[in-house]
């Protein structure tokens, strides 16, 4: 019998967010997104996140509806600047080789080292075609991946692209399992940045 595991996400995530809405000084928002996220967020939140730890994906997700309902407008755009912040700190730290590499192939030929270093139990995160004309990178074996969480994997994608010198000239999410497809696909085109 194999034991069936659930979704789970790196404190390091957790971490990302919370400094960054920490950074607005505002203490009271931050209290009021932790309690907006409810239930599910609640035991995560109630000791100290560690960096290495792993904590429950439905803590995260309904962490990021609450961040989008506190400080966006609800509609989950707000995750996709989130996804932004993310991928400029993440090559800026953790994943700084690749922007000494400034190669896109090598970028998202790695793009599961990325998601797994985020996420486990969540699936794979595959590039099916990889041009500057089209890329679909795909995210399958994750059915329950939330619509914020895909938001901010657009705005993440465009980040990492941009920081090691590509445009990214569209981005969509092709394809979401919340819509109805079998897995989410990212498809973008990009350019040299002159």
């Amino acid at each position: 019998m194999t034991e069936n595991k659930s979704p789970e996400v790196s404190g390091r995530a957790f971490l990302g967010l919370l400094k960054y809405i920490k950074g607005w000084g505002d203490q009271e928002k931050l209290d009021g997104i932790i309690e907006g996220a409810g239930a599910s967020a609640k035991p995560i939140f109630a000791e100290r996140i560690r960096v290495t730890g792993w904590y429950p994906y439905d803590g995260y997700k309904d962490f990021l509806i609450a961040i989008d309902r506190k400080l966006g407008r609800g509609d989950y755009r707000y995750c996709r600047e989130l996804g932004v912040v993310a991928g400029q700190r993440d090559m800026g730290t953790i994943f700084k080789i690749y922007t000494l590499m400034a190669n896109a192939d090598r970028l998202i030929g790695a793009c599961n080292k990325f998601w797994q270093s985020y996420y486990r139990n969540a699936g794979t995160m595959e590039a099916i075609q990889s041009s500057a004309e089209q890329t679909v990178l795909r995210i399958k074996g994750f059915p329950t991946m939330h619509p914020t969480h895909c938001k901010l994997m657009e705005g993440w994608i465009s980040a990492t692209m941009d920081s090691v010198g590509f445009r990214i000239l569209e981005i969509k999410e092709t394809q979401c399992t919340s819509r109805g497809g079998d897995f989410h696909d990212y498809t973008f085109r990009w350019q040299k940045k002159k």
